[in-house]
């Protein structure tokens, strides 16, 4: 199984080495994965990885542009586009292959860094019986018509993203993976790996959020 790690980033976060090193350390054959690298310093490449140089001065949260660009360039039919503080955990690669490819679009675990699930990693949208970001088990791809891709972290096929581009006129903040959601999840198979985990390397400012049962929690984000 063939992956393409496609990571957009902004000012060279730190922790993007951690991220980084946790690809390679998951025993991928060298001839079965790359990385690219989206943001604003070009860099000279190194073994798998490339970079893409991407002139943020275009225009301000950009992230629908610079997504399509890594599913363009990406040189393996399946393709993970995250943001630069996702670290992958100890055998993420090899229960992707236990799971296998039979997909358009998935999904697989994300935690927080404390641990706890991400609240966005498999959740509904906007089903008529259950409140907008509902957490779903992993198991349950029945609903998929109902469901919210967060836009923070992707698998998806090339030819999927050829055929359902994220719409370049949205930027960061304007809901532009609520729209390519109800765009494709009708004419994808969408599925969901809860074996395989990213998770985050860094502590986000805490906000509040409302979730199912109209319960508000604190949550790291």
């Amino acid at each position: 199984m063939k992956f393409t790690f496609g990571i957009s980033t902004l000012h060279n976060y730190k922790g993007l080495e951690e991220s980084i090193i946790s690809i390679k350390s998951q025993g991928i054959p060298e001839t079965d994965y790359e990385i690219l690298i989206i943001g604003p310093k070009q860099q000279t490449p190194e073994g798998n990885i490339n970079y893409i140089n991407f002139d943020e001065s275009q225009r301000k949260g950009w992230v629908t542009k610079k997504k399509n660009i890594l599913a363009q360039e990406a040189r393996f039919d399946n393709v993970i586009i995250c943001n630069d503080y996702f670290v992958f955990q100890p055998d993420f690669y090899k229960h992707w292959v236990e799971f296998g490819e039979e997909w358009d679009v998935a999904s697989n675990a994300q935690q927080f860094y404390n641990g706890q699930r991400c609240y966005l990693d498999w959740v509904t949208l906007d089903h008529p019986d259950y409140p907008c970001w509902t957490q779903v088990p992993y198991t349950n791809w029945s609903i998929t018509q109902y469901m919210y891709q967060n836009g923070c972290y992707m698998v998806v096929k090339k030819d999927t993203m050829r055929r359902f581009p994220l719409n370049e006129s949205l930027v960061h903040g304007q809901a532009e993976d609520t729209e390519w959601s109800k765009r494709m999840r009708s004419h994808c198979r969408w599925v969901c790996n809860g074996r395989s985990i990213a998770k985050h390397n860094k502590v986000h400012h805490s906000f509040y959020h409302q979730v199912h049962h109209n319960r508000i929690v604190k949550e790291e984000f």
